[in-house]
């Protein structure tokens, strides 16, 4: 079995630079390679350089966020040194030892590394830092699995054909998986009368969730009122999986509450009519 590292950049600092922007690593569980980054001073004074190992995670918003403690693999990273000085124009490679155990299940581990920079002798600062985001994907039985853990409506009854709904998916596999997700809207017998895209192809990491309001102009309905289902159907994975849910919906028009409200004058007036007449 093996595990793949893969590495992608994120500057917040034109202080100093590291490259490459792409790492990947292949390991067997329990075994451990040494990896290197070349790190550049564009500054005009000297900086102190300390290496930075973090955990990343994926929010509702489908944002990266990085804090220390986010998972168990930020122990698997090592770096070589705690802090270094480098001059103006220089150059030094940070070593980082990454070790996969032997009891680490398949799947994808997300972390970040890079380095913080400051003033020698100075204080760290966020505004100079350079964070590389690093998967770790564990080989072995890859499994993707996406539920939906909630999709609803904002209002069974609507008069509207602007109809707003809420859907919140979880990966609850092992690995990253790309999907995408489709409104499809039927009538009562079940014929489709329109469908469109909610959600265009994204990716969401394996163990996080994607939560999200949308909001949908419906045509198509006909022109009596009448109860629909709301169908969301997300597809994912390589193999395209889907998975469904559906809401239902009654939609009254506007017109339609005009010539109720004329029905009920008529039906008031006849009645009036008739009990004078009785009279």
């Amino acid at each position: 079995m093996a595990f793949i590292v893969s590495f992608v950049l994120f500057s917040y600092s034109s202080a100093f630079s590291i490259f490459p922007l792409r790492y990947l690593v292949t390991l067997d569980p329990g075994s451990a390679q040494i990896i290197t980054v070349d790190v550049s001073n564009n500054e005009n004074k000297t900086i102190n350089v300390v290496p930075v190992v973090l955990g990343a995670e994926q929010n509702n918003a489908g944002q990266a966020v990085f804090s220390s403690g986010l998972t168990r693999a930020e122990t698997w990273v090592k770096p070589n040194i705690n802090s270094f000085e480098l001059a103006t124009g220089e150059e030094q490679k940070i070593s980082f030892t990454i070790t996969a155990p032997s009891t680490a299940s398949p799947g994808s581990y997300y972390l970040a590394v890079g380095a913080q920079a400051s003033s020698a002798g100075g204080q760290l600062g966020l505004d100079s830092q350079l964070l590389t985001l690093l998967t770790i994907q564990i080989s072995g039985t890859a499994q993707e699995q996406l539920v939906i853990e909630q999709w609803q409506t904002n209002n069974f009854f609507v008069i509207k054909k602007d109809w707003n709904f809420h859907l919140n998916i979880k990966n609850a596999g092992n690995v990253e998986v790309p999907y995408s997700a489709r409104l499809v809207v039927r009538n009562w017998r079940g014929d489709e009368k329109t469908s469109f895209d909610l959600i265009q192809k994204n990716n969401l990491l394996a163990d996080t969730w994607k939560a999200g309001d949308y909001s949908s102009n419906v045509d198509n309905l006909g022109f009596w009122p009448g109860i629909y289902q709301a169908q969301v159907v997300v597809s994912y994975g390589l193999t395209q999986q889907m998975v469904t849910s559906m809401v239902y919906i009654l939609y009254v028009p506007v017109w339609s509450w005009i010539v109720l409200g004329m029905a009920i004058l008529v039906i008031i007036g006849a009645f009036t009519s008739q009990y004078k007449f009785q009279m």
